[in-house]
Order: structure tokens, then C-alpha cells, then sequence
């Protein structure tokens, strides 16, 4: 079991970091972008993939000369941003499993109960959170334009509210399915595990974005 808990977490550590050291800037994107003249929608792109495209991604999406070649570009790009969230959120809940497996001194019994349900509620809040990314994205374009559409910003905060609602549910879902299959000792175990274990996935992720912007000095 340690063996398998430090593997998991130097491979989750590794997906997290990889993902924030991404967003590496170039200060001369804005000069490429009007020597290229690329029309709005390519612009917006880039807008919108700044914090999460590496620098040489952009240079590969610079040197592009058709159309075409762009919009392959731009679905592969997203594709990929998505697969790797997902990868990095599935080996985050692993993690959490394993941890605690051994926190809550879990039995067979509960651990093939737990496990199933836990996998159900990450696959759903992975999924959400796509949608709720997506959703955040549209509307931080929309926001930069000139004159905004409020009917469009109403509909972006609405959608936004509704699947912010709906990870707040599945959350409960899961606290009222741990309270059922849990003993007392348990219950209070694990309210001092999650908060643990979350402080430190927070902390990690401070200390990886502190390294990103470091090298983004240095550049």
C-alpha cells in the first residue's frame, strides 16, 4: 500500500505541475498576431488559451498559414487540455481513496461499497466542471467586448449558477452516502481527513504556481 500511495502521488503531483507550467507567456504574441493579421476568431482563441498554452504551442500556432490547419489546431488543442484535467482529476481521486483507505481504517466490505460511488460522483463532477469551465471562459470573452449583451451575460451566469448548483448537490449526495456506510469514529475521521488532504492539494498547487511564475520572470 505505500508503495502504491507514493507512485500516486509523485504521478499526480507530476499531471498537476505539467498542467500549470503550461501557461508560459510570450511577450511577442501581440506583435505575431498583427503581422499575421488573423481575423477575431483566432484571436479570440488565443485569448482564451493564454493561461493554459505552452510557448511552444504557440509557436506552432503562429507558423499555421491556412484556416483549415488552424481550426484542426484548435480542437486537437482542446482535446488535449481536457484529457489531461481529466487524467489529473482521476489520479487525484485515486489518491484520495488510497489515503483513505488507510485514515478511515476502511473494511473490505466498505471499501467496495465506497469506491464504486466515488468513482460515479468524480466521473459526474468531472464532466461538470468541463461544462462550468467552458461556460466561464464564453463569458470572460464576452465581457471583453465593447459593448457586452446583457441577455448573453444572463444566460452565461444562469448556466454558470446551475452547474455550480449542481456540483454543490452531488457533494451532499456523497456526504449523506458516507454518513450511511460509515461508523460514527469514521465520520469524524474523515471530516479531519478531507480537510487534510485538500489543504494539501491547495498547497501544492500554490507551490506549483509560484515555480510557474518564476520561470515566466526569467523569460
Amino acid at each position: 500500500m505505500k508503495t502504491k500511495n507514493i507512485v500516486a502521488v509523485g504521478f499526480t503531483l507530476f499531471l498537476i505541475c505539467s498542467l500549470v507550467y503550461a501557461g508560459s507567456t510570450d511577450g511577442t504574441l501581440v506583435q505575431q498576431m498583427k503581422d499575421k493579421a488573423l481575423s477575431q476568431k483566432y484571436v479570440r482563441f488565443l485569448e482564451q488559451a493564454r493561461d493554459v498554452m505552452t510557448f511552444r504551442e504557440k509557436e506552432v500556432f503562429m507558423q499555421l498559414i491556412s484556416d483549415k490547419d488552424r481550426d484542426i489546431f484548435i480542437k486537437r488543442f482542446w482535446l488535449r487540455k481536457e484529457q489531461g484535467k481529466k487524467l489529473i482529476r482521476n489520479n487525484i481521486s485515486t489518491l484520495m481513496l488510497l489515503r483513505m483507505t488507510q485514515a478511515l481504517d476502511l473494511t473490505e466490505s466498505q471499501t467496495s461499497k465506497i469506491f464504486p460511488k466515488v468513482n460515479e460522483i468524480e466521473k459526474e463532477k468531472i464532466e461538470t466542471n468541463t461544462q462550468l469551465g467552458k461556460q466561464i471562459r464564453e463569458l470572460r470573452l464576452i465581457l471583453k467586448q465593447e459593448n457586452p449583451d446583457e441577455q448573453e451575460i444572463t444566460n452565461k451566469i444562469n448556466n454558470i449558477k446551475q452547474l455550480k448548483l449542481r456540483l454543490k448537490s452531488r457533494e451532499e449526495e456523497f456526504e449523506i452516502f458516507l454518513r450511511d456506510n460509515l461508523t460514527l469514529i469514521q465520520q469524524a475521521k474523515y471530516l479531519v481527513f478531507a480537510q487534510d488532504f485538500y489543504r494539501g492539494l491547495r498547497q501544492t498547487l500554490e507551490k506549483a504556481r509560484l515555480q510557474k511564475q518564476g520561470r515566466q520572470i526569467k523569460n
